[in-house]
């Protein structure tokens, strides 16, 4: 439906988000099911949890793409929605970054001149900063080439559907929801398939980067 050129959001989400809702109860036990999950991987201890940390990143993404999404619906303005996730993203994204390579210096078995020009600490620097955690996510020397901070994939993601928003509203105002909802789960199903496929066919681990990264 659609009132005065915006999409109809109803009346009952409005009062769901903006008055008493369970979203910060939610947040909470996906929170500790990535905790769990890391947990467990971490000391190799087996044990039961009713929701694996895969499935509550998803949670994330799902819970915050529907926040996201009715604040543009609220205001369709790009350069207003633009502003308000760069200043919401990126100041914390540079911090935590930086904190990690700086702080790397202190725990890395190289020496300090070492580090700072090594070739790894360069890449993990420019991968980063360019939300490209994939490509090099250990600092030289440290926690034994472990990755320093996994959970910065997710950025990369939050990005790529933040981006999603506007085109998805404008198709929505365009098509009407459904056949776009439709369309798009389509093609999620698809496309997940398809590189499900070609890792498995051909063993080549960059579709099963794609997949998962994208």
């Amino acid at each position: 439906m659609r009132t005065s050129g915006k999409l109809w959001i109803g009346k009952s989400v409005g009062e769901v988000i903006q008055g008493e809702n369970s979203f910060d109860i939610i947040r909470y036990f996906l929170s500790f099911a990535v905790l769990v999950g890391h947990f467990r991987v971490i000391t190799g201890i087996p044990y039961y949890f009713p929701m694996s940390s895969v499935d509550a990143v998803h949670g994330f993404f799902i819970l915050s793409g529907f926040l996201v999404f009715y604040s543009y619906m609220r205001n369709p303005d790009i350069r207003h929605y633009t502003e308000r996730r760069t200043r919401r993203i990126l100041p914390p994204y540079v911090f935590i970054v930086t904190l990690c390579w700086m702080g790397g210096v202190l725990v890395s078995t190289l020496p300090v001149g070492e580090y700072l020009f090594s070739a790894q600490l360069w890449k993990y620097i420019v991968a980063n900063y360019s939300f490209l955690n994939f490509i090099e996510p250990a600092l030289p020397g440290c926690f034994q080439g472990e990755a320093v901070n996994g959970s910065l994939w997710t950025m990369k993601v939050e990005i790529l559907l933040y981006i999603t928003v506007p085109i998805v509203y404008y198709l929505m105002k365009k098509f009407r929801p459904f056949p776009v909802f439709i369309v798009i789960f389509i093609f999620s199903t698809l496309y997940n398939e398809l590189f499900y496929y070609l890792n498995e066919k051909t063993g080549n681990e960059i579709f099963g980067i794609l997949k998962r990264q994208v």
